[in-house]
């Protein structure tokens, strides 16, 4: 039974005849009741599905039925509707924002119903994610003229071969280590499996070519291949990262509620479902400048710290936190009218769960103000920064590039394992290089020694971490170098974490590939906090704001 008679709906039935379904054990129904030859109101592509010997209302058609589809309106689906179906109902309420049925009283309905939506805060979300990029993708490649029913059957069927595979450790790490495996709870592949691309684009590129609507064909392992090689690039990487946010719903202050960029980004974030976005500083301001920019902001909190009901407890709080080191009561309700400090105080609270700040002030005073409050993390010594870059074929994470000028060996043993922690908690196992200008001992210098010491330290606090050096850049990325003259290294495949021995080299090398190498950075992500909170900088855009947000949220939800 199928409910809706557009595009989605008649689109679902031609589907489910290619897959063999027969017509005469197809219903569909619209708001009036069943698609019958007799309507008047009817399309000419509706007329196909058109049954005269059916139950006319969509609770009579259900009666005995196996499967119904709802691509139609919310609440058209009672809980006794769906009792009246066959044993092991399947029931896909697919309308958006309210699903046909809520999926809580589907399931309180009855114990044997396999359900799903198109809200991904439940098992076997229907989300346009697991197709339209997969499918457009496996067309462009190869220049396909159109897409046929045949492309779509051939992602289809692409997905449901993946969902019946073992997931993937990265996949369950994202979900905080649950297990999936084929069954009512698990139909459809989850959007951050890797291996969507290669399956299903891969599926619809042949099917085209089969179909010869395709200009340009390739053999399929070819495709495949390259395919698996564009997992590993930045752009896939972020996009992955991004899926997992989606997951959260996390909340996020931006203190620079008045700032162009992060309203922009904000939109983007909201749009997206990235995260929840909560702006500070003067509510009338804020809103005259959405309004002004023409952004819809319309469901986006906006707090000024003056005139919250949180104010005066969040002054208590940072008095009490800040009184031993030089602050009175009055300056404490000071501090927090700034929006930095008002932001790290709802962290603090518990009233959000990451903070985005910096994009008007120094880097260095708002940094300040954020530990005044958050602090590191128990046990660590200074907190430092992680750069996410992104390059067309290889994604690299840099420490640190952003906070210690000149850090100890200690320091920079710290700021190696806190670097791949966080790479680790992105989903990617780190590979770390603790870089300088010599190879394993071949200068002797007090700047050589400190990295060399450092990576002693580290090891023997994370023993089971692929880490090692000093190195030279080259030689951390280089694996047929490594093999000819240092065949000793552990690293193994090529370093993806490069950790610098100063701010001076980190910060130079950063911006070199950012504008000579035309890498896309993310960052600088805060490492070593006790609550997750990334400052921006300068010139940065809505794009880089998204990104950072994204990664941070994720980040948030490791440290749950």
């Amino acid at each position: 039974v199928v409910c809706g008679s557009g595009t989605v709906g008649t689109g679902s039935v031609r589907l489910f005849r290619r897959l063999g379904v027969k017509p005469e054990n197809l219903l569909v129904y619209d708001v009036n009741g069943l698609i019958h030859p007799d309507r008047d109101d009817l399309f000419d592509f509706q007329r196909d599905y058109a049954r005269a010997d059916a139950a006319r209302s969509l609770a009579q058609g259900l009666k005995g039925a196996d499967v119904f589809l709802g691509a139609s309106a919310g609440g058209v689906l009672t809980q006794e509707m769906v009792r009246s179906m066959g044993r092991y109902p399947i029931v896909f309420a697919l309308a958006t924002p309210e699903p046909e049925i809520e999926y809580e009283a589907a399931r309180s309905s009855r114990r044997d119903i396999v359900m799903a939506t198109a809200l991904g805060q439940y098992p076997n979300a229907v989300l346009d994610l697991l197709s339209f990029p997969y499918i457009f993708r496996g067309a462009l490649d190869v220049q396909a003229t159109r897409i046929t029913e045949g492309m779509l059957e051939a992602a289809a069927r692409a997905l449901a071969e993946l969902a019946r595979e073992d997931v993937v450790e990265e996949v369950e790490r994202a979900y905080a280590h649950e297990r999936f495996s084929f069954g009512p709870e698990y139909l459809l592949p989850k959007p951050i499996d890797p291996r969507i691309l290669v399956r299903e684009s891969a599926a619809v590129a042949e099917r085209a070519i089969e179909e010869g609507v395709a200009r340009k064909p390739v053999e399929r392992r070819v495709y495949e291949e390259s395919l698996t090689v564009r997992i590993g690039t930045g752009r896939e990487t972020l996009r992955g990262l991004v899926l997992r946010a989606r997951q959260q719903n996390k909340r996020v202050v931006f203190s620079d509620g008045l700032n162009e960029t992060i309203l922009r980004a904000c939109s983007i974030l909201a749009d997206e479902k990235i995260a929840t976005p909560i702006l500070l500083g003067p509510e009338e301001a804020v809103r005259e400048k959405i309004d002004r920019l023409g952004l819809d902001l319309a469901g986006v909190a906006v707090i000024d710290p003056v005139r919250s009901p949180r104010f005066e407890a969040y002054a208590d709080e940072f008095f009490r936190m800040r009184r031993r080191k030089g602050i009175m009561r009055i300056a404490a309700a000071r501090r927090l009218e700034q929006p930095d400090t008002f932001g790290a105080m709802m962290l603090h609270a518990g009233d959000a769960d990451l903070m985005i700040a910096g994009v008007t002030t120094h880097y260095a005073d708002t940094l300040r103000a954020l530990l005044e409050v958050i602090g590191p993390m128990p046990g660590i010594r200074k907190v430092s920064s992680l750069y996410m870059v992104l390059l067309p074929k290889e994604t690299y994470f840099l420490a640190d590039c952003a906070v210690n000028i000149d850090p100890t060996e200690e320091e920079l043993a710290e700021t190696a394992l806190l670097a791949a922690g966080m790479v680790r908690s992105l989903g990617i196992e780190p590979r770390v290089a603790m870089l300088s200008f010599s190879n394993f001992g071949s200068v002797d210098h007090p700047y050589t020694r400190k990295v060399r010491d450092a990576t002693a330290i580290a090891k023997g606090r994370a023993p089971d971490l692929v880490i090692d050096g000093e190195m030279q850049l080259v030689t951390a990325v280089d694996a047929a170098l490594r093999e000819e003259y240092f065949p000793f290294s552990n690293l193994g495949k090529d370093a993806n974490v490069l950790v610098f021995p100063d701010l001076q080299s980190g910060n130079l090398a950063l911006h070199l590939l950012q504008h000579v190498g035309e890498a896309v950075l993310i960052g600088p992500i805060l490492l070593g906090t006790r609550l997750p909170a990334h400052l921006v900088q300068y010139g940065t855009s809505a794009e880089d704001v998204v990104n950072l947000t994204a990664v941070g949220v994720v980040e948030a939800a490791e440290r749950r």
